[in-house]
Parts: C-alpha cells; structure tokens; sequence
C-alpha cells in the first residue's frame, strides 16, 4: 500500500487483539479516512453475493476467505451518496485492486455487481473529477414477472429504487437502458421527493413520481 501514490496508513489494529477480532486498516487521501478489513492473520470477511460481472469473470469459483473489504472512514459516512466522497472511494478500490497481481475483481455490494480490475478502472477514468460515474456498475437492473424493469442499487444514493412499467420500452433491453439514464438523474438530484417529468432522447416523455413510502420511484409513460 505505501507504493500506491497518496495513499497512506494511518493505523491499524492493535497486535494484540489482531488474531481475535477483524483485522483492519485506516487509510487517509486527500484528508478522507477508509476502513480496510479482510486482511491476515483475522478472520476473513464473507463471500460477497455477486449477481453479474462487468469484463472478464475469473474461471472457476472463487476462494472463500480471499475478500478485502473497502469502506468509508466512520466521520464521512453520513455523506455516502455525495460524488466527490463517492470518487474518492472508487479510486481507492482501483488502485488498491490494481496493487494486488492476483485481485480477481471489485464488487459494489449495493448492486451485486463485480469488475475485474481494468475494466473498473477504464470505467472511473473518466469520472474522478466532474466525468459519468460508472453506473453500469454501480447499479444492476432486474425484470420483474410482470414485466417491469427495477433497479437494484440507486438506494445507496437515494434510498430509493426505479421501476420502469411494462410498455415504456419495446424490449426490457432499452428500459434497462432507460432506467440507467433515469438514475443518473436521480442520483445528480439527491433523490426524488415529488412528481417529476422527464423528456427522453427520443422525444419518450415519462412521470417519475415517488410511492408512498418514498421506496420506489414509479416510472410511467405519460
């Protein structure tokens, strides 16, 4: 890790307890703290549930007790969904998976979606300033038995999830598209508090307008 450029330990866990309880590590860029977790010799983090890989999948299964977790220091935690902390996180999961010659891929829990290392990294070049955020990764999309289309990992930004209704799109191939185009919108919004239309590229117009609860946001053709 002291090779990986702005990227410094900050502490890690007393030897003593190192072999009872987890063992982590605190690294700091850029004045942000992230909890690494996973590594020897405590105990090793679970298998994560992973749905669906973006480039190339590893041959065979793979081996449990091999996972390094990655999150958000504790005092930036509250700001999950906000972009530049969201960036910052990305680019350290790039470069630390890009530290390990071995590193099969990166997994965003909150989509079940993983990446082998290029891929991910191909995908945030763009974004670590102002670019697109890699969404196709950052949230996976589901078809429903009814035939509606439902996001699976907006809720990390919004706490709210997309349902695209049956009918918008002619095959839930381009409403799994337009439901990725609707979450960037939502996500550069901070969420969707009321009724919202929107005008598609292709003239499409659509109502975006929140259940009750707030969940899940219903998208119709208007």
């Amino acid at each position: 890790m002291a090779a990986i450029e702005g990227l410094n330990l900050v502490r890690d866990t007393p030897s003593e307890i190192a072999s009872e309880e987890t063992l982590w590590v605190e690294l700091q860029r850029d004045g942000l703290t992230y909890d690494c977790s996973g590594l020897t010799p405590g105990p090793a983090n679970a298998m994560p549930d992973i749905t669906r890989w973006l480039g190339s999948q590893p041959e065979g299964s793979l081996i449990p007790g091999s996972h390094i977790g990655l999150g958000l220091g504790p005092h930036i935690r509250a700001g999950q969904a906000l972009l530049p902390i969201l960036r910052g996180l990305l680019k350290v999961a790039v470069d630390l998976a890009g530290s390990f010659e071995d590193c099969a891929g990166v997994c965003w829990l909150a989509s079940r979606m993983a990446a082998d290392p290029k891929s991910l990294e191909s995908m945030i070049a763009g974004g670590n300033g102002t670019g697109p955020l890699p969404i196709s990764w950052l949230m996976a999309t589901h078809d429903t038995a009814e035939g509606h289309v439902v996001t699976e990992g907006l809720a990390y930004f919004s706490g709210q999830e997309l349902r695209i209704r049956s009918g918008i799109a002619q095959y839930t191939s381009e409403a799994a598209l337009l439901a990725l185009r609707l979450a960037n919108q939502v996500i550069h919004m901070g969420g969707l508090e009321g009724s919202e239309r929107f005008t598609g590229p292709d003239g499409l117009v659509l109502t975006l307008e929140p259940s009750g609860d707030g969940g899940l946001i219903d998208v119709r053709r208007d």
